[in-house]
């Protein structure tokens, strides 16, 4: 990438050292749109576009820096490119995690279909944000809404290795994440079972690794929809 050199101070913009960061920071929004909605089943094929990606933005921030040191005294910011570059990470660093993506709906269940004197109407969201197939089992995100007042991020699990089981008690709701322990989990038990297990007896194969509670009323009282 050559650099174009003017001399005037104020002509940055019209260089390739100025122009390249500009195009990294849009090709960086790109890839990260690609990546929150469909990492999860096109994996493969974006960690190859990812590892492009993020070479290119070395190549370029290592040419900011070149060009600020080179060029301090010939333009007005030098430092502009090198900004527009830190500004990118920046961005990227501060932008949602793809594990809060929505794109691909794995199941909705009803918390009182399993839970005896429920009537809570809460239902918990299953998405899957990583499709392990053949090398492996998927990684899902739930969440527990109402449908109309709130939506809450309870977190993601591995489903061959984790799970988040919901309850619901008058007000309190406990969420319980879980991993599986050395013992196969129970033969014959239905995922969506456990994911609302009312009787938390999962000793037998899962353990429990945190625990929180929530507020309904402050849910509804919040009206966050995340």
């Amino acid at each position: 990438m050559p650099y174009i050199e003017f001399s005037k101070k104020d002509k940055i913009t019209k260089t390739s050292s100025y122009n390249w960061p500009v195009a990294t920071m849009a090709i960086a929004v790109v890839v990260y749109l690609l990546n929150f909605n469909y990492f999860a089943a096109w994996w493969i094929v974006l960690i190859s576009v990812n590892l492009c990606a993020s070479l290119l933005y070395i190549k370029v921030l290592f040419k900011s820096i070149v060009f600020w040191v080179a060029h301090a005294k010939v333009y007005r910011r030098p430092y502009l490119p090198l900004g527009i570059n830190v500004a990118t990470a920046l961005l990227i660093f501060i932008l949602p995690s793809r594990n809060l993506s929505k794109h691909y709906h794995d199941d909705s269940i009803d918390l009182s279909e399993y839970q005896k004197g429920c009537n809570c109407k809460l239902y918990l969201e299953t998405y899957m944000v990583f499709g392990g197939g053949a090398w492996g089992g998927d990684v899902d995100s739930r969440y527990l809404t109402d449908s109309v007042t709130f939506r809450k991020y309870l977190g993601t699990f591995d489903e061959e290795d984790g799970l988040i089981i919901t309850r619901c008690n008058g007000d309190n709701i406990t969420v319980e994440r879980l991993e599986r322990t050395e013992l196969p989990a129970p033969s014959g038990t239905s995922r969506l079972k456990l994911s609302a297990d009312t009787v938390g007896h999962i000793s037998n194969g899962f353990k429990i690794k945190v625990r929180t509670s929530y507020s309904l009323k402050h849910l509804k009282t919040d009206q966050g929809f995340e």
